[in-house]
């Protein structure tokens, strides 16, 4: 809770936009894939049930239809929220001392050169028969690792929004390992879930396609609910982070109806370096 005097200081920091509320809004929309969760567990055991039951079986695929479309529009939707949440909590990362790179054009080109890799590969495993099946293993190790990209922009985001906002010890701190739990349970959730996949050349069993879906459901359930937690992490280190510096900026130095100065923060930053005390 602050005190009149830093709430003061706080609105005359120019530029800093809490984003508390909207952080809180964003674990809710990754919470809500608990329900896609659920429902994947459900349908899953239909699929266990169904044994040789044509119209069993035709309902459960018929389901997993229907889950897969809802689940690409909650994910079309949390993908274009989570960037608009990403975007305004770096948008504070400057008022906060530090720099908002993510590095997303490198990650960018490191997959593309995957992605160049593994066609490559795929012309040399047809041309050289001797080398077809290294080509070929090539070929699939270098599209799984495409496949990754948007995955790792999103975890490179996370983890700059964590470190810039560590406490101002001298140090920075490194995502924690529910960070790499988040990663690897949505890679999975997203590989498992491609299982129930099926065309007029591949038919995937019932069976499978029941474990790969209920697999699915436990994989999603525990990467939405470790990323809600790491978002509202996010922005409860950055509003204890801005209180760090604002508990050392002078209201009377500062003037009644002027703004602090890029000197004043910075001083307050220096002030603040020898902080032992931080709550995350």
């Amino acid at each position: 809770m602050r005190n009149k005097k830093q709430e003061k200081i706080l609105s005359m920091i120019d530029g800093y936009d809490s984003t508390e509320t909207l952080s809180a809004a964003m674990a809710g929309v990754f919470l809500v894939w608990l329900l896609a969760a659920a429902a994947s567990m459900v349908v899953a055991f239909m699929g266990f049930g169904a044994g040789t039951d044509a119209d069993a079986i035709s309902d459960f695929r018929s389901m997993v239809r229907t889950l897969q479309v809802a689940e690409g529009l909650l994910g079309l939707f949390t993908a274009a929220f989570f960037v608009y949440w990403v975007f305004r909590a770096r948008e504070n990362v400057r008022r906060l001392g530090k720099r908002h790179k993510i590095g997303l054009g490198r990650i960018f080109l490191r997959h593309i050169a995957a992605l160049v890799v593994g066609f490559v590969a795929l012309v040399v495993a047809f041309m050289v028969p001797a080398a077809a099946t290294l080509g070929v293993t090539v070929f699939v190790v270098s599209m799984l690792w495409f496949s990754l990209m948007f995955s790792m922009m999103a975890y490179a985001s996370m983890q700059m929004l964590w470190r810039t906002s560590s406490a101002p010890t001298g140090t920075e701190d490194e995502l924690p390992a529910l960070g790499f739990v988040w990663l690897v349970t949505w890679v999975l959730s997203g590989w498992t879930g491609g299982v129930q996949q099926q065309n007029d050349n591949i038919v995937i069993g019932v069976e499978t396609a029941a474990i790969g879906l209920a697999l699915h459901g436990v994989f999603i359930a525990i990467a939405a609910f470790t990323v809600s937690l790491l978002v509202r992490q996010v922005a409860a280190r950055q509003e204890s982070r801005l209180d760090a510096i604002i508990s050392y900026v002078d209201i009377d130095v500062a003037g009644t109806h002027g703004a602090v100065t890029t000197d004043q923060i910075n001083d307050a930053w220096d002030a603040s370096d020898n902080l032992v005390d931080f709550n995350n």
